[in-house]
């Protein structure tokens, strides 16, 4: 996940960094049509999270939030050293590649941590290939309702809030204000 190593954090390439080859727009149609047919999400015009599905992902994020993931993000991501840090007291997680398929040298908080590891053993779970879980975490971060580590209510604001905003001004995001971690960065 690429979070700057201070604060920006919302929809780095793909969860982990780990980026597929084909083409994004298929790539999300056919991620989408998976976690629907596994009964991840429901609905059509407007989707949803199933209940017993976002049941066990909370519940999944509240074991893994006092722990420390290095060897969890690991085995969750395949080659990936994960190593935990920390920033102006934050725990953090820094991420190298061991191969192919995953950018170098990337910083993650351990709360997107937390909620991806957590989301794609939660996916893995209901039948959803590895692979799929890996990148549909991201995108299922939106759905969150509450901080994976605090557990305070999530607010949807400006960028601005968690330190800062890109060169095109602020941008929308879902944010605990508690953390200042934006959880997801939503597309303009």
């Amino acid at each position: 996940m690429s979070e700057d190593s201070t604060s920006t954090g919302g929809n780095e390439t793909v969860s982990m960094g780990i980026a597929g080859t084909e083409p994004a727009e298929r790539r999300g149609r056919r991620i989408l049509q998976i976690l629907l047919e596994n009964d991840v999400l429901l609905g059509e015009a407007e989707v949803t999270v199933a209940e017993e599905f976002h049941r066990e992902w909370r519940d999944r994020m509240a074991a893994l939030r006092g722990r420390t993931l290095s060897a969890e993000i690991e085995e969750t991501y395949p080659g990936v050293d994960a190593e935990r840090t920390e920033y102006r007291g934050t725990p953090y997680y820094a991420l190298e590649e061991r191969t192919g398929g995953v950018e170098a040298d990337r910083m993650v908080s351990h709360v997107l941590a937390v909620a991806d590891v957590a989301s794609v053993r939660t996916l893995e779970d209901t039948g959803v290939p590895s692979e799929t879980a890996r990148l549909a975490a991201r995108s299922l971060r939106q759905f969150l309702s509450s901080c994976p580590v605090c557990a305070n209510e999530l607010v949807t604001m400006n960028e601005s809030c968690c330190g800062g905003h890109g060169p095109r001004g602020p941008t929308k995001v879902l944010a605990c204000q508690h953390c200042k971690v934006p959880i997801y960065v939503f597309e303009e």
